[in-house]
């Protein structure tokens, strides 16, 4: 697998990218999130829905929570852009053995305090108006594993109505815990749905 190396040039250069970017792509940006404790590593649960999904919690990340930025990133994606291995993003390869040793890297990084690791559990990009996020196998282990984490399920929407630039809503809700994280998870997707029809 291909490890994070982080370099100063490179979290400094798309830093300054995906804040550009988006300021220029979108003509609103709503968040809507919970507190984090600061103290605790953090896992962030996310849809993949579009190419900008990394950029967008990558900024939340420099705006709101500070933490030391991860991603885990399909090889074959990882190997197009190398680049992104020098702000955080590490590799996994479905269907091949060394799945177990990307969630034991994942495991390893959430150890650490200052540590945060953005996670697509459908593994594809899927449309935001797919019903149900199927979550690929290893997300409940990972959470069994890093204990003293916070868990963030993150729901991105984009919509036009009226503007010539879309809009970015991005709603988060902490799991508690309890139960199964690909339930919950679904659950709040659904709710996030609904709300956003009434947004305009």
């Amino acid at each position: 697998m291909i490890k994070a190396r982080h370099l100063a040039f490179y979290r400094w250069f798309y830093g300054v990218y995906s804040r550009i970017a988006i300021s220029r792509a979108f003509n609103q940006v709503n968040v809507v999130l919970p507190e984090i404790d600061v103290d605790k590593p953090l896992l962030v649960i996310a849809n993949h829905h579009s190419w900008w999904d990394g950029f967008w919690v990558l900024n939340l990340n420099r705006r709101y929570w500070k933490k030391r930025f991860h991603v885990m990133m399909l090889l074959e994606q990882l190997r197009r852009h190398p680049t992104f291995r020098y702000v955080g993003a590490y590799s996994v390869q479905k269907g091949n053995r060394s799945v177990m040793e990307s969630l034991e890297y994942t495991s390893s990084i959430l150890g650490e305090t200052k540590n945060m690791v953005l996670l697509y559990p459908q593994g594809v990009i899927q449309s935001q108006h797919a019903e149900y996020i199927k979550f690929q196998k290893g997300i409940d282990k990972i959470i069994n594993n890093a204990s003293g984490i916070s868990v963030l399920m993150l729901v991105t929407l984009t919509d036009y109505f009226s503007r010539r630039k879309p809009g970015l809503w991005v709603y988060g809700e902490l799991f508690n815990g309890e139960g199964d994280i690909e339930l919950a998870y679904n659950d709040f997707y659904m709710q996030s749905k609904q709300q956003q029809k009434w947004t305009g």
